[in-house]
């Protein structure tokens, strides 16, 4: 027969409630880390697909005349359409990313019970894909537009 008793000490207690404390911890880091992380890429995404697109008609303003005969005018906001394409598979991947430390993080956290909350109850939000979405859709319609205008 098993020996072994089934209610656990309250060093046991102690021990697992400190060891899913850290990896909360441990988990809440990582989710900030992904959050700005994800946030960041899609600014900088943004900005380089939206200034790729609009290059031939804002390179005036830095003093700067792109050669139509070298490069023809309409090829950078087709540039700018696939790097939006490209830019929005990779953020995906990163979305999916960010997604899975946060339902990691939602359920340690609801290994606490109610009445041994030593610290604030964490607040979980996924990034939807609507996001991604919006900001490709955004971009296409500007590079199309900046396109129309090139003829």
């Amino acid at each position: 027969m098993n020996n072994t008793n089934p209610i656990k000490s309250n060093e046991e207690k102690n021990e697992n409630f400190e060891n899913n404390y850290k990896m909360l911890l441990y988990f809440q880091d990582e989710y900030k880390y992904r959050h700005k992380h994800f946030w960041d890429t899609l600014k900088m995404f943004f900005t380089l697909n939206i200034t790729i697109s609009l290059l031939p008609f804002i390179s005036g303003f830095f003093n700067y005349e792109i050669d139509i005969a070298k490069f023809p005018i309409y090829i950078f906001p087709i540039i700018g359409i696939c790097t939006a394409i490209v830019s929005s598979i990779f953020l995906k991947l990163e979305m999916e990313v960010f997604n899975s430390v946060a339902r990691k993080k939602f359920r340690i956290n609801e290994l606490f019970p109610k009445e041994e909350y030593k610290y604030e109850k964490l607040k979980t939000k996924k990034i939807s894909i609507k996001i991604i979405l919006t900001n490709l859709i955004f971009q296409i319609f500007v590079a199309a537009g900046s396109l129309t205008a090139c003829f």
